[in-house]
């Protein structure tokens, strides 16, 4: 496996030395190079050394390249002569073998394209041919796994905006999104917009381009969509840019943006193909999608949204249509036949169908951790207790080797209960065998057991050069062994799972996507500076360990990882909270307070319903915490007061996108800079609870509502633990799933044989008296 590939230059023209062109096959003068620019795109005999010397090839890949039957047309029947078109690059080498060979489908065999492309020396940039690249996407969709970074990793490919493979790879996958502009301005925007509302109030243009506005604008990408616009770019701008005053969600506003993008393209296309008016055609577009909303497909849900952004807008747009004149009402106001009560009634329709397939989605995600929640609780606990445990042991390690500069590594031996693949003790013990290493002496270890010196793996050659870089963490815990199952843990490490994947064996990287796929594991946690994210020089120090066949924990990190896991878990169990509401704790306890009528902890959080600009006051919510949850939110604050420190765990961190309204502060869950994403606290709690289940925070909340329903709860109480306005949302989130609907036919069965035996007996009773 070729770890990096160092581009060569391409030679400007097809200059060879005469010495190498045989004689009788080319008229040629004296001269010692001879320019072949003439002879493009014919085949020139030439000895291998004049296409090295032609396309610039290392001189010792060309043998290889030769064997594989890449370099050159074909072999004459004279020896070591080529017939080679001078006007082929390395690239069109490579092209012209890629297009002979047929759709990638294993992971040696992108091994092979790689190796190719590293022999020729091609830059990342260098675009694959159409069916590698969708050979990529059906491998990494068939292991989970369909994203950029991985497809990055697989086809050696840069993925910049201007890396043709990326453009491929969006095409396929169907994630391809139009250019935006990075330059577009307000000024731009207002220029496209009717005279009337360039000045538009409670909107970032209420003041001209020398003023500063006291409203938030977009940022420069939206502000070139609405530009983009066509027939509805005056009513978009007026309400997107409402929106943006109000300090909506970014992602939301993205969201509201792209709806109206589609309804535009829909008018235009109708109003173009039927020849008809702008109203007609968007009054013709909005029946055809109040027809559609009302299906179960994919494309009924679609049109409910978009009638959504739709209704949204209009309603939206009433405030700015009082402020314009009579004459210029219409710029905003639409004119359309469809009565009021008919959109009400699509309303109507459109929420019985999305009540139904909102309890049929959370009854697929959330079914299994409603019906096992006793054993999943347990295999969570179990777990958690047994990294923790590690944590503590590979502590104690850290501080006798400390003590004693003479050794190099100190043995840990972990006695637990040994747990099955759900979590579950098996009710035997297993002793776990670790060793604590300082990482230079592990490293000096493993050349001293080499052959030869160490050349492909650089931080292995600068060790042995006596140059150990000081980045690298000073110790490291290896993995050596299990008397019965290995750690829950081990198999992650093993298969590089958290690290980079290039480099690594080929068994390691197929155990990884296995693992990806059987388990539903996340690939890759992409958020900048967020845990389990190595520095570079640690990534370099567990991947050459990995490569020697050595199981490197970085015990510290994972620890930390997991117990972020575990307490949000934890939280989940007891409040219901959505994950944008547990990531609001704050770390210095500030909102937090005592129940004394229920004699609980709480905290106060504001939920996701979004606040109007006109009320200022943002709405709150408490959500009560038992003694348990409490103790293990406190283990939580000094833990990451320990890692980050007293002054930085304390100074105000950026929020997440999803509660962005709230401003920076100094959070609970957090990474050195940000509060974490959600998406990085699934992560966490998928590699927690990997084998038992796979589930994130708001699962949680749908099994705690099937759970508590199944108990005999009322609906009502469930409302109230989920924060719902609506019984119909609840009723959606607390469907029984079919477990617990045969397990109640069952009992009602159960129940009724048993009332039967009692009236024969008491028939019995009454004839014998």
């Amino acid at each position: 496996m070729i770890a990096s590939i160092v581009p060569r230059p391409i030679p400007e023209r097809p200059i060879v030395s005469s010495q190498h062109l045989p004689d009788g096959r080319l008229e040629t003068s004296s001269e010692k190079s001879i320019d072949l620019t003439e002879y493009r795109g014919k085949r020139v005999p030439m000895t291998v050394e004049g296409v090295i010397e032609i396309t610039n090839v290392d001189p010792g890949n060309a043998a290889r390249l030769l064997e594989l039957g890449i370099l050159g047309g074909h072999l004459s029947q004279v020896a070591d002569i080529i017939e080679f078109d001078p006007a082929h690059t390395r690239g069109d080498i490579y092209l012209n073998w890629a297009r002979s060979e047929p759709k990638p489908i294993e992971l040696r065999e992108f091994d092979h394209i790689m190796e190719v492309r590293g022999l020729l020396h091609l830059p990342a940039k260098t675009p694959h041919p159409r069916h590698f690249v969708e050979g990529a996407f059906e491998f990494l969709k068939d292991h989970g796994c369909a994203t950029f970074e991985e497809a990055k990793q697989l086809l050696h490919s840069s993925m910049a905006k201007d890396d043709p493979t990326k453009g491929m790879f969006a095409d396929i996958s169907g994630s391809k999104q139009k250019k935006a502009s990075t330059t577009a301005t307000l000024k731009m925007l207002r220029a496209k917009l009717p005279a009337p509302i360039r000045t538009i109030a409670g909107t970032a243009l209420e003041r001209p381009d020398t003023e500063e506005s006291i409203f938030a604008a977009p940022p420069p990408e939206t502000v070139g969509d609405l530009i983009r616009f066509s027939s509805l770019r005056a009513v978009a701008a007026v309400h997107v840019l409402r929106l943006a005053a109000r300090v909506v969600n970014a992602v939301y506003l993205q969201r509201v943006l792209l709806g109206l993008r589609e309804i535009d393209e829909k008018i235009e296309t109708t109003k173009n193909a039927a020849g008809l008016p702008v109203e007609r055609a968007a009054e013709h577009v909005l029946c055809e999608l109040m027809k559609t909303s009302v299906s179960k497909t994919r494309e009924g849900r679609k049109a409910g949204v978009l009638l959504n952004t739709w209704s949204g807008m209009i309603e939206d747009l009433r405030i700015p249509i009082a402020q314009l004149k009579d004459e210029d009402e219409k710029i905003l106001r639409w004119p359309s036949t469809i009565s009021p009560d008919k959109f009400a009634a699509n309303r109507t329709r459109r929420h019985l169908h999305a009540k139904k397939s909102r309890g049929a989605s959370r009854l697929r995600t959330s079914s299994g951790l409603a019906d096992a929640l006793p054993q999943v609780i347990q295999g969570m606990d179990a777990r958690y207790r047994e990294i923790e445990n590690l944590r503590r042991l590979a502590q104690d390690a850290r501080v006798e080797l400390g003590k004693n500069h003479e050794l190099a590594s100190v043995p840990i031996v972990q006695e637990t209960a040994e747990l099955d693949g759900q979590g579950s003790p098996t009710g035997a013990l297993a002793l776990h065998r670790y060793r604590l290493w300082k990482t230079e002496s592990l490293l000096k270890s493993i050349i001293d057991t080499r052959e030869k010196s160490p050349q492909h793996m650089s931080l292995l050659w600068r060790v042995s050069k006596g140059r150990f870089p000081k980045t690298i963490t000073p110790t490291i815990l290896i993995y050596e062994g299990s008397s019965g199952n290995p750690p829950w843990f081990q198999q992650m490490f093993a298969a590089g799972l958290f690290n980079t994947t290039r480099v690594l064996p080929l068994e390691v990287r197929q155990r990884r996507y296995e693992l990806i796929r059987d388990m539903g594991l996340p690939a890759h946690v992409t958020q900048r500076r967020d845990l389990l994210t190595f520095d570079r020089s640690d990534a370099t120090a567990a991947r050459t360990l990995l490569c020697e066949g050595v199981v490197a924990i970085p015990i510290e990190e994972f620890a930390i990882a997991m117990q972020l896991a575990h307490t949000a878990f934890s939280i989940a169990l007891v409040t219901a909270a959505r994950v944008g509401e547990i990531c609001q704790i704050r770390i210095d306890g500030s909102n937090f307070g005592y129940d004394q009528d229920h004699g609980l902890a709480y905290w106060t959080a504001q939920p996701k319903q979004q606040t109007d600009a006109m009320d200022p006051e943002p709405l709150t919510r408490n959500y009560h915490v038992d003694e348990q949850t409490l103790a293990a939110v406190v283990s939580l604050k000094q833990t990451m007061t320990e890692l980050l420190g007293p002054d930085r765990a304390a100074h105000p961190a950026r929020p997440s996108q999803n509660v962005k309204k709230l401003g920076n502060g100094p959070w609970l869950f957090r990474s050195e800079e940000s509060m974490l994403d959600p998406g990085v606290i699934k992560a966490f709690l998928h590699y927690l609870s990997a084998g038992i289940a796979n589930f994130g925070i708001h699962d949680v909340r749908a099994a705690i509502a099937k759970y508590r329903h199944d108990q005999g709860d009322s609906m009502d109480e469930i409302r109230s633990l989920l924060g719902h306005g609506g019984v119909w949302a609840t009723e959606g989130y607390a469907r029984p799933t079919e477990k617990m609907v045969a397990r109640k036919r069952e009992d009602r069965r159960a129940l009724s044989q048993a009332q039967r035996r009692l009236a024969r007996l008491d028939e019995i009773r009454r004839r014998m008296t």
